[in-house]
């Protein structure tokens, strides 16, 4: 059994726990004022804090990891963020034995999105295949589903770039039971689009950017996510639906961003206020002498009570202890590396 299913602290019934309370927002309140509102609709979003993400152990690798941490516990409707790579393997270095195991999930959606590298992925819901660079996974564990993943089979043996994100998505508590499923988008689905200058190129996995959209997710929260390459000297104004939380990681390099152009580097995250604001930027400067990768990440709260434990997520601590007696009790299926069903796995 994976040590962090037991280990990750509850989350108590609160909404972004690290952001001040006027961050959550009140929908009633800005409709009451409505020109505060219009005022709020043609500015840009500032930056209430940056975070270094600490690296902790999931599995067989190391992480960076935003959220859930001692600095920041999620920020609504996104319950995880979590950064693999980027590094270059050597051949044999990382090993189809060193996998990130059979587990259960329930009551939220997981994203995986793969820059570099790729693996082969089982689920009990029936869905198996391998995923590769660009391509992307939304799967819903909704009531209950165990999966897991195996590097791909060149991958160990030829060695080679790997990067990646997992990130965890809260299901509303209506839609916490509903049928598990897993859809798999390769690269060629989704968008990249390149300024008219060159300087900047961006995959749309969810939303928009650069006149380019994409909705191929059926998220059940709707999200934006967006993966940008910027060269020096460029800058980008990209627009924020309101009332979404938004924040920005740099996976590479060095960005300037907001209004008072911070600097968030490599392992850094950037978490925007949520006001009516109609947009963010973030730029690479001149002097750089590298590009920047980053992640912009966003999505309407839920505003709902939240509890986690481990790989399961409810609105009560009642939820939890259904959820591990669920799973105990042999619910959630069982799996074979090869995706087949059978009483018992070599994973478990």
């Amino acid at each position: 059994m994976l040590s962090w299913l037991k280990n990750t602290p509850v989350l108590k019934s609160t909404v972004n726990k690290a952001v001040p309370a006027h961050s959550i927002g009140n929908v009633a309140d800005q409709l009451a004022a409505p020109t505060n509102q219009q005022a709020e609709a043609c500015k840009e979003r500032d930056v209430e804090f940056v975070l270094k993400e600490p690296r902790v152990r999931d599995g067989p690798g190391i992480v960076q990891r935003a959220f859930p941490s001692k600095q920041w516990d999620y920020m609504d409707p996104f319950l995880l963020f979590d950064e693999f790579g980027p590094k270059v393997l050597a051949p044999f270095e990382m090993r189809r034995t060193d996998h990130l195991g059979q587990h259960p999930h329930r009551g939220f959606e997981t994203i995986s999105y793969f820059v570099e590298g790729g693996v082969d992925h089982f689920s009990t819901d029936g869905k198996h295949g391998s995923l590769r660079k660009g391509d992307v996974q939304l799967m819903t564990a909704g009531a209950g589903v165990v999966h897991g993943f195996i590097p791909l089979q060149e991958l160990e043996k030829q060695g080679g770039p790997v990067h990646g994100y997992q990130i965890w998505l809260n299901l509303p508590a209506a839609e916490r039971m509903s049928k598990p499923r897993a859809v798999d988008f390769k690269a060629s689905e989704t968008p990249v689009v390149s300024s008219e200058d060159g300087k900047v190129r961006v995959r749309v996995l969810a939303g928009e950017a650069l006149g380019a959209s994409c909705s191929l997710m059926p998220s059940a929260v709707p999200i934006t996510m967006l993966h940008y390459t910027l060269q020096p000297g460029a800058t980008v104004t990209q627009p924020i639906t309101p009332g979404y939380n938004v924040m920005l990681h740099v996976a590479r390099g060095s960005a300037l961003v907001g209004p008072r152009k911070q600097a968030v580097g490599a392992s850094h995250a950037a978490l925007f206020k949520r006001d009516a604001g109609s947009h963010i930027t973030f730029s690479c400067p001149d002097s750089a002498e590298e590009e920047v990768d980053l992640l912009v990440l966003g999505g309407q709260p839920t505003g709902e009570p939240v509890v986690q434990r481990g790989p399961f997520v409810g609105s009560i601590p009642a939820d939890i202890d259904a959820a591990w007696a669920d799973f105990n009790a042999g619910l959630f299926g069982h799996l074979a590396p090869d995706g087949s069903s059978q009483p018992k796995s070599k994973w478990a």
